[in-house]
Parts: structure tokens; C-alpha cells; sequence
């Protein structure tokens, strides 16, 4: 941030609740994967490529403004792009980020989070016996 002359600003601190909801996501995705990964060894093969895939359906190597807006609506639904649309807000800009992405990732994370760990709660007594 130095070396690009981004000044620091109180707004940082809107980072903090973004890097929980963006881990909480990310929990919720590895709980899901991991156990389907244990019923079907074939998605461990293709994680590296849905992987490369969804990187390049968010906007980490574009910003959102490249999106057309007719598709923006559709296209914040997933919460990993409102999360780094809102951390570039935040961190790069310096202003407050855009609370109704933030909540609706957040939600959308919650509701993530809790199927992805019902469902590898409900397949957790069979591992063992598939492993």
C-alpha cells in the first residue's frame, strides 16, 4: 500500500468483518468438498480445475465494473464477488464498503455454512467405513 500511495483510513477496519465472512465461506465450501471427496474420489481430480474456473468467474483478476450491469445482480449472488468487491473497496479506495453485498454475503455465507456442515455431520458415520 506504500509503494502504491494508498493512504490508510479508519474504513480499514471494515476489512476485519469481510476476512471472517470470506473464511466462513471458505469453511463452508472445504466442509462440503471434503465430504463428497470421501464418497467420490474423482472430485479431488477436478477440484484444481473448478477451482481455476471460479477464479476467473470472480473478479480477482477484473473489478466488477467489467461485469455488464444487467448480469451484476446475478452475478453477486455468488458472496465470494461481493466479498472482493467490498475488501478492494475498503482496502484500496479507502471508502466504506457497499453494506447490502456485505449482508447479503454474509447471509448467503451463514446459509452455506450451515447445510455444508449438516451435510458432512450427516455423512461423518460413514466415513470411516468408505475410507
Amino acid at each position: 500500500m506504500a509503494y502504491y500511495r494508498v493512504s490508510l483510513t479508519w474504513n480499514l477496519l471494515y476489512a476485519i468483518p469481510i476476512v471472517v465472512i470470506l473464511g466462513g465461506f471458505a469453511a463452508a465450501v472445504a466442509l462440503f468438498f471434503s465430504a463428497v471427496q470421501v464418497r467420490y474420489r474423482d472430485v479431488g481430480l477436478a477440484m484444481p480445475i473448478l477451482l481455476q474456473v471460479w477464479m476467473f468467474t470472480l473478479p480477482v483478476v477484473y473489478s466488477l465494473d467489467s461485469v455488464p450491469p444487467r448480469f451484476r445482480k446475478l452475478y453477486l449472488l455468488d458472496p465470494i464477488a461481493g466479498l472482493i468487491e467490498n475488501f478492494r473497496r475498503v482496502a484500496i479506495r479507502g471508502a466504506v464498503p457497499d453494506f447490502t453485498n456485505l449482508l447479503l454475503s454474509g447471509v448467503t455465507t451463514t446459509v452455506c455454512l450451515a447445510l455444508a456442515y449438516a451435510y458432512f455431520k450427516s455423512c461423518e458415520a460413514t466415513m470411516a467405513d468408505i475410507i
